[in-house]
């Protein structure tokens, strides 16, 4: 079984700080646990919980007078235009009761400090309902979920409003309430955040948040589509959330309610083949929507095209041979400009990628396909000619992902062969070749010395890191410990309890001796509680927290020689600890936003 923890941040601009991945499922769903005295507020179909006190704590404010702070009710009001219009109007399937998990029978929405962000949680064995009551269809892995969202949304933003933020904030978690209802353990990873993405923007037209995000898809459209980014390439980071232009283009091609038939179908098929399903009906397949989607990226072929970025350029090929910097990603394109007078034959060098030419001049595109990976082309008729060479070719996952070289071959034709089709070019703008940043420069690659032990560095994995640091803290390196570096055995199980080496990522602060560490481990274990029976170690109760709905032992070893702390959990089929020269509320701000990662 599987868990997905969906998050979502301010305005998509901080989506680096929360990767979406699937893990393991827990064995009991948490609920948050607020800073104060909890106070619930009903509306039709959600209970909203809040404190006044502590970090959690909502604004007094009550303009009515009501006993009901003004921004709990707009929360409701905003919780139930995303149902109306996501349930009533769209025709999706309402999720599922959680029973009495929150006191009564309505959808529970907890307000926190979230620091602008927000997610929605389900997806645990317990949460799995198996058929959704709420449709007529048969599902088999539908989730009741709860969300978390921001208790202001007073993060100083100058894009989008406070009341924009918390609108389509809320459309975004409740579609993923809306995915859980459907299957709360799908693993095609990045149609989770697009499909919220695409909810939001479908729903708030007007604000347009989300096409913050999407030069992670027009910078970067050779990455791998299953690919979170950010990692090796800066131009990809938020992927996922970026793809839902590609549902936009599907919605804009077959209708918004295609989208619904995506999830509806998922609730019978998973990864790609919920795709062949639905295109099928359509009666086109993957690779020819991917083609037409491709070309569609170039051109900017969308309702809203006009307000989207410009798409990067891979090079420009003239007479010869052409190289370009890297090759292509599963379910990825480059764009290369054809730029050799009269009519010449361009070859793809790739048995394993596929491509189209594409001619543009006077608001029109023509398309023309390659046949064992050539075409001819008379680039006289156009202003602009362009070889899209594709990776067809499907992922399993974000793991799955490699590149595809490609060289490019131009040469001088005595024909010229005829177009296929040809498009609009309405808001065409013509890409440029722009230099990738470098990740070490971009994220920071600071040297901090050597460190005492045999180990190897590594690139820090992104479901490692953190989404909160204390201020004054900075990322360091990451690198694999061996086990016997921390003891003995039975030192060494309060860290690496399994087999194995750790993973490390340290972060250091403004002094030399403080510090912060992640260190994680595949754990024998498969919950806290199993952990300290084996260990034989009783923690007290009140150092158990339910942080992010993960289990955490957060324990305060300060003493007369300084301030220090750590936060244990299981979660993912990992031991994970986090330890450091801060205190406990601080490492459990650190677990929670890494829970939420996860």
């Amino acid at each position: 079984m599987k868990i997905h923890k969906i998050v979502t941040v301010i305005g998509l601009l901080l989506v680096a700080l929360f990767a979406v991945a699937p893990v393991a499922a827990q064995e009991e769903e948490l609920r948050p646990l607020l800073s104060g005295e909890a106070k619930t507020y009903d509306t039709e179909h959600f209970r909203i919980h809040y404190t006044l006190t502590g970090d959690d704590a909502v604004s007094e404010d009550d303009a009515d007078k009501n006993g009901i702070p003004d921004y709990v009710e707009q929360v409701g009001e905003a919780m139930e235009r995303a149902w109306t219009v996501q349930v009533e109007q769209w025709q999706w399937a309402a999720p599922p009761t959680d029973g009495t998990k929150g006191g009564n029978a309505l959808y529970d929405v907890y307000l926190q400090e979230e620091e602008g962000g927000a997610y929605a949680d389900g997806g645990y064995d317990e949460t799995i309902v198996g058929d959704n009551p709420a449709t007529s269809a048969k599902e088999t892995r539908s989730s009741y979920s709860y969300i978390g969202l921001d208790n202001n949304y007073t993060e100083d933003l100058d894009f989008v409003s406070q009341q924009d933020m918390l609108n389509v904030t809320s459309g975004h978690e409740f579609s993923h309430a809306i995915q859980f209802a459907y299957d709360g353990v799908e693993p095609l990873d990045w149609l989770w955040e697009a499909t919220a993405s695409w909810a939001e923007d479908e729903m708030y037209d007007d604000v347009n948040d989300g096409n913050l995000i999407l030069e992670s898809v027009f910078k970067s459209p050779d990455s791998c589509q299953t690919a979170y980014g950010g990692e090796d390439r800066v131009e990809d980071d938020g992927h996922w959330y970026g793809l839902w232009i590609f549902l936009r283009y599907l919605s804009e091609s077959y209708g918004p309610e295609t989208v619904r038939q995506v999830w509806e179908t998922a609730a019978v098929k998973d990864g790609y083949a919920i795709f062949d399903e639905v295109l099928k009906e359509k009666g086109t397949t993957l690779e020819e929507f991917f083609q037409a989607y491709s070309v569609a990226l170039l051109t900017r072929d969308f309702e809203e095209g006009a307000d989207y970025p410009v798409l990067r350029l891979e090079g420009i090929a003239k007479s010869g041979q052409f190289t370009p910097l890297d090759g292509v990603g599963q379910l990825g394109a480059d764009y290369v400009e054809i730029k050799s007078s009269g009519t010449v034959s361009v070859k793809l060098n790739s048995n394993d990628l596929s491509g189209v030419l594409v001619g543009i001049k006077s608001g029109k595109a023509d398309v023309y396909e390659m046949d064992a990976h050539k075409a001819s082309i008379d680039t006289a008729r156009y202003d602009q000619v362009y070889l899209i060479a594709m990776n067809l070719q499907r992922p399993v996952g974000e793991e799955d992902c490699a590149i595809t070289p490609y060289t490019v071959s131009v040469n001088t034709a005595t024909t010229a062969q005829k177009p296929v089709s040809q498009e609009t070019t309405t808001n065409f703008e013509a890409p440029q070749v722009e230099e990738l940043l470098d990740p070490e420069d971009y994220w920071g690659d600071e040297d901090y010395g050597d460190l005492e032990g045999d180990f190897d560095e590594i690139d820090a994995p992104a479901n490692l890191q953190p989404g909160y640091i204390p201020q004054g803290y900075e990322f360091a390196f990451a690198y694999e410990f061996d086990k016997n570096e921390f003891g003995t055995d039975e030192e060494a199980q309060w860290w690496v309890p399994g087999d194995g080496p750790a993973t490390i990522l340290d972060y250091y602060g403004e002094d030399d001796e403080d510090y912060l560490s992640v260190i994680a481990n595949d754990s024998p274990h498969k919950t806290l509680d199993a952990f300290l029976s084996a260990v034989d170690y009783e923690a007290p109760s009140t150092d158990i927290q339910p942080l992010g709905g993960v289990k955490v032992l957060v324990e305060d070893w300060s003493d007369d020689e300084g301030v220090f702390s750590s936060a244990t959990f299981i979660q993912g089929g990992q031991f994970i600890v986090i330890e450091g020269t801060v205190d406990v509320e601080e490492i459990a701000k650190v677990a929670t936003s890494l829970i939420k990662i996860r």
